[in-house]
């Protein structure tokens, strides 16, 4: 019996051994999931998914948007922004952030103007194309997206600027979750989803069911979420909300 033992665990260490381990399993299921990555242990709705989970620390450093709080004209505001495509959410959101101790959900706010471009650009192909379209983001961000949300092209070779990629349904997805989270973060975790769905240009059922992805409860509004979002009360049980909880 013991003999008999000891072949089978060579035999599975044998057969094992090129398995790959917990950390690795754990780096293949981050990239493949189409959301962030969620801390299982918050006890607040913010760390659910943190901002270094949605921007990388060390692309968010090079997010600066001082000049943006420091202009005082709203045009010239927005033409600060890398993705010029007159968002009506970019330029609400932009009128309710104008305090220093809002940086960070500016920072927010510019990656999504970033991340609304590449998706609205999604059938453009290489890097160069894809700068062409944007309104000059520091390039760390647009590499940054395009090794998390696209598929290199096999067989390519030169500078990386000038290799092709590809985005694939999956990958759309997950752009447009991340964009959900970002906006999660910049509406307090309660979101209208007929004015995204027009923003997005989706129909609203695609938006709900992203959002249920990442985990929000959507429902009608209530009676104080519709006078809070100018509703009528005859029309909040069917204008769907999204909300995140712990």
């Amino acid at each position: 019996m013991t003999d008999s033992a000891i072949d089978i665990v060579d035999s599975v260490r044998t057969a094992s051994k090129d398995l790959p381990t917990r950390a690795q399993l754990d780096e293949i299921t981050s990239n493949d999931r189409p959301t962030p990555l969620a801390n299982i242990d918050a006890t607040d709705v913010e760390q659910i998914y943190p901002i270094e989970s949605i921007i990388p620390k060390k692309e968010l450093q090079f997010i600066r948007v001082s000049s943006i709080l420091k202009e005082a004209d709203k045009e010239k505001k927005l033409e600060l922004f890398p993705y010029q495509n007159n968002s009506k959410y970019v330029a609400k959101k932009l009128d309710s952030l104008t305090q220093p101790s809002q940086m960070t959900k500016l920072q927010l706010l510019y990656y999504l103007s970033l991340l609304l471009g590449v998706y609205e650009n999604r059938r453009v192909n290489n890097k160069t194309k894809l700068l062409e379209r944007l309104n000059s983001p520091p390039e760390i961000l647009v590499d940054g997206i395009l090794s998390r949300f696209t598929v290199i092209k096999p067989g390519q070779f030169g500078r990386s600027k000038d290799r092709s990629y590809f985005i694939d349904p999956q990958n759309e997805d997950k752009i447009l979750c991340y964009i959900l989270a970002i906006i999660m973060h910049l509406d307090n975790f309660i979101v209208e989803i007929t004015p995204l769905a027009h923003e997005l240009n989706l129909k609203p059922s695609k938006v709900v069911s992203l959002f249920r992805v990442l985990g929000a409860i959507v429902k009608g509004a209530t009676v104080a979420q519709a006078e809070a979002f100018g509703i009528p009360k005859s029309t909040a049980a069917s204008y769907k909300i999204a909300t995140m909880k712990v």
